[in-house]
C-alpha cells in the first residue's frame, strides 16, 4: 500500500515507517514533515523517491509543481460537496488559526482555499496513487482536515491517533466522530473478566503512571495540574526571555541531528526568515499562498492581539462571581480555542454556546449553570484572541441561569459540588469522573464507552441528561477496568514533538507504534 505520511515527527516515524514498509509493505510515497526536525533532510535521504511536502507549504495551500500544474482539472463532486456542508463549516473555523487580526481571512477567501485544497489532495491521491494516509493526530488543520474528507470520500484508509488524558497513551482511530468498537468491546470483556477481582487486585494489573495520574486526580488541583498547563506557564516565562527568543531565532536556520551533524536548513537566510515570520498567517488583501508577514509587522500584530486579550480578560473579571456552592449547578468548563479538541473534536459543538444551550433547555429551572472560561484563553502566547469574542460572553450571560465563575476558582471545588460536569471534549470530564462526578461531553471524547460519560450527538442524548445525572452512581471498580481497557489498546508511546520521549524507550515506542498500525488496519479491513 502506498502510503501519505502526515505531518509526522521524523522520530520516532523514520524508523516506524521503515518497519512497516519490510513488514506490511506499506510503500512511503509521501510526507508531510514539521519545519524543525530534521525530516526535510533526513525523509528524501531515507526515501529518495518520496514526495517531501514542507508543512508550512502545505498550510498556506502550496503544493508539488505537478500538482499546481494539474489540480484545476480536478471537479469537485456535487453531491460530494452536499455530504460534507458540516464539515466545511468546521473548515472556515479552523482557519481562525490563520488570521492573526481576526480581520484578514474572510469567508469567501476561506471558502476558496478549502476548496482549492480538497482539489489538491484529489490531485495528489490520484497521482501518486495513495492507498493510506497515517496521521499523528486527528486532523485538525485545514489541510489535513480536506485529506482525510477526501479519503473518506475515495475510501482511503485514513488511521490517526487520538490523546487521551492519560500519559504517553494515544489511541488508534480512523473516525473523527467517534472511539473505535474495540474499546467497548474490550472494556465489556474486560468487566466480566474481573468481576470477582477486588480494587487492589484491578490496581495491580494498571501501569504506575496510569495509577499515580488518577490518584493526583483524586486529590488537590495543585498536584492535578495538567501538564499543558504546566508546558504553558514555563513557555510563557521562557517566551519573555529576549535572550532564549534570540537563541531560538538563531537556531532555526540549523538542524542538529543525533550524530550531531549540523545542517543548514534548505532555503534559510536571515532576511528571508525575517521576511516570513508566522508562515502561515494570512494577510488582509492578501492571497493566503502568498502572504507574508516580517518580523517588524508581525510584531506589531501580536503586540494587538496581546492588548485585545488582556481587554477581554478585564471584561470577563468584570462579569465573573464567587461560586454559590449551595446551589444546584451543572459545573461547563469553557474550552481553550482554536484547538483540536474543540474542533474537530467538538463537532458542531464548537459553538460553544450552542452546546450551553442544550444544557440549558434540559435542566430544571431552579438548576444553575456555571462556567468558567479557560485560562489559557488570555495567555500572551496562545491564539485565544483568535477565536472568543466579548458578545460570546454577552450572549451565554441571556441564557437562562447561566452565570459566569471568577477564573481563581479551584476547578475541583466546582466538581465537587456540582450535580455534574459538561464540556466539549476536554481535561474537565476526565477529572469529573476520577472525582465520582458523572460527565456529560459534547464530541468526541475517549471516555465515551465508559457508562459515566454522557456523550451528546443529538435531542434525544440531550433529553437524556436530567435522568443520567439523576441516576449516575459512581462505580470505581468499573472505572479503573477503564483504564485497563485502554492501557491494553494504547500502550505507551511518544509521538507529536517527542512529547512524553523521556518517559518512554524509543525501542518500546517503535514497537508499540508498529503494533497500533497493524491492529487498526486489521480492525478497519474487517470493518470494511
Amino acid at each position: 500500500m502506498r502510503t501519505l505520511y502526515n505531518t509526522l515527527w521524523s522520530d520516532p516515524w523514520i524508523k516506524v515507517s521503515d518497519i512497516l514498509f519490510k513488514e506490511r509493505e506499506l510503500i512511503p510515497a509521501y510526507w508531510i514533515g514539521f519545519y524543525d526536525d530534521g525530516s526535510e533532510h533526513d525523509v528524501p535521504i531515507k526515501y529518495p523517491d518520496i514526495i517531501y511536502h514542507s508543512r508550512w507549504d502545505v498550510w498556506k495551500g502550496i503544493f508539488p509543481v505537478e500538482i499546481e500544474k494539474t489540480y484545476s482539472n480536478y471537479k469537485l463532486n456535487i453531491d460530494f460537496l452536499n455530504s460534507i456542508a458540516n464539515y466545511e463549516l468546521q473548515a472556515m473555523t479552523m482557519m481562525d488559526r490563520m488570521d492573526p487580526d481576526r480581520h484578514s481571512f474572510a469567508f469567501a477567501e476561506r471558502q476558496r482555499f478549502f476548496r482549492n485544497l480538497l482539489r489538491k489532495w484529489l490531485a495528489v491521491v490520484d497521482i501518486y496513487n495513495i492507498d493510506l494516509v497515517i496521521g499523528d493526530r486527528i486532523p485538525h488543520r485545514p489541510y489535513d482536515y480536506a485529506l482525510y474528507l477526501i479519503c473518506l470520500y475515495l475510501k482511503i484508509p485514513y488511521l490517526f491517533l487520538n490523546i487521551t488524558n492519560l500519559p504517553n497513551r494515544l489511541i488508534w482511530s480512523y473516525d473523527i466522530s467517534r472511539i473505535t468498537d474495540s474499546v467497548g468491546l474490550t472494556y465489556n470483556k474486560l468487566l466480566s473478566q474481573l468481576q470477582n477481582k477486588s480494587i487492589k487486585e484491578i490496581i495491580k494489573r494498571i501501569d504506575d503512571d496510569i495509577i499515580d495520574n488518577y490518584l493526583k486526580k483524586k486529590n488537590d488541583y495543585n498536584s492535578a495540574i495538567p501538564t499543558y498547563m504546566v508546558a504553558h506557564k514555563k513557555r510563557q516565562k521562557r517566551n519573555s526571555n529576549i535572550i532564549f527568543l534570540g537563541m531560538n531565532f538563531l537556531k532555526s536556520f540549523l538542524y542538529i541531528n543525533k550524530d550531531k551533524t549540523i545542517y543548514r536548513r534548505r532555503n534559510k537566510t536571515f532576511i528571508k526568515d525575517f521576511c516570513d515570520i508566522h508562515p502561515y498567517a494570512k494577510r488582509k488583501n492578501k492571497k493566503i499562498e502568498v502572504s507574508r508577514y516580517n518580523a517588524l509587522h508581525y510584531g506589531y500584530i501580536n503586540y494587538k492581539a496581546i492588548n485585545y486579550k488582556n481587554r477581554l480578560k478585564k471584561y470577563y473579571n468584570l462579569i465573573a462571581e464567587k461560586p454559590d456552592m449551595s446551589e444546584k449547578f451543572i459545573y461547563f468548563a469553557l474550552h481553550y480555542q482554536p484547538e483540536a479538541t474543540s474542533n474537530p473534536s467538538g463537532d458542531i459543538f464548537t459553538d460553544q454556546y450552542l452546546a450551553v444551550e442544550q444544557i440549558s433547555a434540559s435542566l430544571p429551572s431552579n438548576y444553575k449553570i456555571y462556567i468558567k472560561e479557560h485560562k489559557s484563553q488570555f495567555l500572551t502566547i496562545s491564539e485565544g484572541h483568535k477565536s472568543r469574542f466579548k458578545h460570546l460572553y454577552d450572549d451565554l450571560m441571556k441564557i437562562r441561569n447561566v452565570v459566569f465563575i471568577d477564573l481563581e476558582t479551584n476547578p475541583f471545588d466546582l466538581i465537587d459540588n456540582s450535580i455534574a460536569v459538561a464540556t466539549i471534549p476536554g481535561t474537565a470530564a476526565w477529572e469529573a469522573i476520577v472525582r465520582k462526578k458523572p460527565a456529560i461531553v459534547f464530541g468526541l471524547t475517549w471516555l465515551e464507552a465508559f457508562p459515566g460519560v454522557l456523550k451528546i450527538n443529538k435531542k434525544e442524548d440531550n433529553d437524556k441528561i436530567i435522568k443520567f445525572v439523576n441516576n449516575y452512581k459512581f462505580n470505581e471498580k468499573d472505572l479503573l477496568t477503564y483504564l485497563i481497557a485502554i492501557q491494553t489498546l494504547a500502550p505507551k508511546t511518544y509521538s507529536y514533538m517527542l512529547s512524553g520521549k523521556a518517559n518512554v524507550d524509543e525501542e518500546i515506542c517503535i514497537k508499540n507504534l508498529c503494533n497500533q498500525v497493524s491492529i487498526a488496519l486489521k480492525e478497519l479491513k474487517n470493518k470494511l
